[in-house]
């Protein structure tokens, strides 16, 4: 099942990167609106695309990305991820898990979307998790093998989650990954806030 994470630090004049309206509660359902905006309708609205499950508010944005880390989650397998907060990593967030609603309009977006993530590239950015071995040369063409597979290359040290904007920043001496490793990472948005897993990898032969 697809797993996807939305993390998001706003400050109080910044809106919702992903749109989900302040009122929105457990039991809603979405439509896209104007922009990136998302509107509350009834989940019987042919419109709705996605249903709120559970809304999170008694955690911090550092205790979220512990419960995240390595392959965790906060929400159910096969649902959204999505966490804001208006502060540093010690301030409240907001956590929702979204599911598709049960209209034709949020089947259809969930084959869309199941075939934008389908490639071997984004599958690996996708499930690869510490300690695994990998083959592969560049960005595209990563993945997955035995640590005995004759073709492994290197072994992943760390996982991260990180915004475009926030790697873009970060100094070169400043890096997330040893002086022995190279960080990869993979984007299907060019949004600055579009997140993303980051891998340090250790060549191993």
């Amino acid at each position: 099942m697809l797993r996807q994470v939305t993390r998001t630090v706003v400050s109080v004049e910044m809106p919702d990167r992903s749109g989900i309206p302040k009122n929105a509660k457990a039991g809603d359902c979405l439509k896209a609106g104007k922009n990136t905006e998302h509107e509350v309708v009834a989940c019987t609205d042919p419109d709705s695309i996605q249903r709120i499950t559970h809304v999170f508010t008694d955690m911090t944005m550092a205790a979220f990305d512990a419960r995240m880390a390595n392959g965790g989650d906060v929400c159910p397998e096969g649902e959204r991820t999505i966490a804001y907060s208006e502060g540093d990593d010690n301030a409240k967030a907001t956590v929702y898990c979204l599911a598709w609603a049960a209209t034709a309009a949020a089947s259809q977006h969930a084959r869309a979307e199941a075939d934008e993530v389908s490639s071997p590239a984004v599958d690996f950015y996708q499930t690869a998790k510490v300690n695994d071995c990998v083959t592969g040369g560049s960005y595209t063409d990563y993945k997955v093998v035995p640590c005995a597979d004759a073709t492994a290359a290197w072994k992943i040290t760390k996982k991260t989650v990180a915004t475009r904007a926030k790697l873009d920043s970060e100094s070169p001496d400043n890096s997330r990954c040893a002086r022995n490793e190279i960080m990869v990472s993979h984007w299907s948005s060019e949004h600055p806030e579009a997140q993303a897993n980051v891998f340090c990898l250790v060549r191993t032969r």
